[in-house]
């Protein structure tokens, strides 16, 4: 199923390359870093896709690390993204942060709305791996902060995993994105010796339908919902 999906993903790749995509004032942007070290590498795209493959400092090695979004997967208004992670190998122990970012997601709403999104991960590892998935109505590349994580999937390994979790957020159309939000997915590899290998696929979905706050306070009797978080303002 994973290499269908690989396929199918690459070829929608080779049609929007071949189509040449034009800018709509989005870059999707992949992030990679030694968090022993600090060594770090940031490779900024054309809208859709994104690319790397080399070395994270001296201890890391990440064969093909492939980011996707719109307008390949999904669009502006029912988010979708997709980081693919293959053969990340360490020359010795430690650990590796992968992030995947997006901005101009619409929140589609004129009053505050939840958003509901789903993560799914699979893939292999010697070591471990955590996920994290966040949403930030700042429409901030890679901001990250506590009360915009939607989404916790670990630690696996090592062996095989496969894995889905579902959440969401309460967004606020008056906050300084004006309506829009940025979408992040982090991924955590651990090793904790030299020759160990990791590979995984994450995908994020979701927010297609905003639900208003007044109806979700209906439908739970005006009582707390199971793993809904309260976003504040920054």
């Amino acid at each position: 199923m994973k290499t269908l999906k690989f396929l199918a993903i690459s070829a929608m790749v080779v049609i929007a390359l071949s189509l040449g995509i034009q800018s709509n004032s989005h870059a999707i942007s992949v992030y990679l870093e030694d968090l022993l070290t600090g060594d770090n590498v940031q490779v900024d795209a054309a809208p859709g896709i994104v690319f790397f493959n080399g070395a994270v400092g001296l201890n890391w090695t990440a064969n093909v690390t492939t980011g996707i979004s719109y307008p390949i997967l999904g669009d502006q208004n029912s988010a979708h993204m997709d980081l693919n992670t293959i053969n990340v190998t360490s020359a010795g122990p430690g650990s590796l942060l992968v992030k995947l970012s997006e901005v101009n997601y619409n929140i589609n709403s004129l009053v505050d709305a939840f958003l509901p999104f789903q993560l799914g991960v699979g893939g292999t590892t010697n070591g471990t791996v955590t996920f994290e998935a966040w949403a930030d109505d700042w429409n901030i590349l890679f901001y990250v902060n506590e009360i915009d994580l939607f989404g916790e999937l670990g630690p696996y390994g090592p062996g095989a995993f496969s894995f889905t979790a579902n959440g969401g957020g309460i967004f606020n159309p008056s906050d300084p994105g004006g309506g829009l939000y940025s979408l992040t997915i982090m991924a955590t590899i651990t090793h904790t010796e030299a020759g160990q290998v990791s590979s995984f696929d994450a995908e994020l979905t979701g927010g297609k339908v905003p639900e208003p706050i007044s109806l979700i306070l209906l439908g739970s009797g005006l009582l707390g919902l199971a793993g809904l978080k309260k976003r504040f303002k920054k």
